[in-house]
């Protein structure tokens, strides 16, 4: 429960495999506020292409801008929903299979890419 996490602090997630025969690469972290992650939603929807656009690409762009401002997990988030929600567009699959890939999860990311 990443909710009872001290904001002030950084702390280390490292996941060990196969009784410590595969290690993940350590990743440092800090609990956001809901004000940050807000400002980071709000970064897509300040543009003209974002009102035009439909909810696919909208949520698209929400994700994009949770990526590029390090709340990867509110991407991920994100890009679950969007697949759920619209599990036949190609689109979501392609973008969502991009950003597994730009987080190492290659597995999931093939997984996507065969959906297509």
């Amino acid at each position: 429960d990443l909710s009872k996490l001290d904001r002030s602090k950084t702390y280390y997630w490292q996941v060990f495999a196969g009784m410590k025969k595969a290690i993940s690469t350590g990743v440092t972290f800090t609990i956001a506020s809901q004000e940050k992650t807000m400002e980071a939603k709000e970064i897509s929807k300040d543009s003209d292409i974002y009102a035009k656009s439909s909810n696919e690409v909208k949520g698209m762009m929400d994700a994009a801008a949770f990526e590029v401002s390090g709340f990867y997990l509110d991407a991920y988030q994100a890009y679950d929903y969007l697949l759920a929600t619209y599990p036949n567009n190609d689109l979501v699959k392609l973008n969502y299979a991009a950003f597994c890939m730009r987080m190492g999860q290659e597995l999931k990311a093939k997984s996507l890419a065969e959906k297509i």
